[in-house]
């Protein structure tokens, strides 16, 4: 599906996913992404994602944040809080391939960084492998601090409540 980079973030409405709704929406993003595997590298293993609309759902969860244009959800985004002693949230964002590289995912990191509900959680953590360029040029569009956490991972740091700005 063609689209211009422009028109995209134009037309892009950032919402709260609501449980009765957004349940349709929700299901279909997530089974078109199980058949959209990504590679990372050479002789990488596909990896398929594994998002669970009744998790991304639930009502007792954490708030997410789906980037829709007319009907159709191309990405989301939600922070959630660690349950290990380390410091910080949790932070996904998703965005399926035919509208990636057109802002959604800086929209989404915005949306998701500066909401109510983040408040009480300090910054946004994502580990990624480091061939992972999609996700590394997230974290430099969003101003992310990065850290080597293994020889093949890094960690993108995000300060919550701080300006994300886009950096050329």
């Amino acid at each position: 599906m063609a689209h211009h980079p422009f028109l995209t973030a134009l037309r892009i409405e950032l919402r709260p996913l609501v449980p009765g709704t957004d349940a349709e929406p929700v299901r279909d993003f997530c089974e078109l992404l199980r058949r959209e595997p990504r590679y990372f590298g050479p002789g990488a293993d596909p990896k398929v994602p594994a998002l669970s609309p009744a998790r991304l759902l639930h009502p007792a969860g954490p708030t997410c944040v789906g980037a829709f244009l007319g009907d159709t959800l191309v990405g989301l985004a939600r922070l959630e809080p660690r349950r290990t002693a380390e410091a910080g949230a949790r932070l996904t964002v998703v965005v399926r391939p035919p509208w990636r590289r057109a802002g959604v995912g800086t929209k989404l990191v915005r949306a998701v960084s500066h909401d109510e509900s983040a408040r009480p959680m300090e910054t946004a953590i994502i580990d990624v492998a480091k061939n992972n360029r999609a996700a590394l040029a997230l974290g430099r569009a969003c101003g992310m601090d990065r850290t080597e956490v293994a020889p093949d991972r890094i960690r993108l740091t995000l300060q919550l409540g701080a300006p994300t700005a886009r950096v050329a």
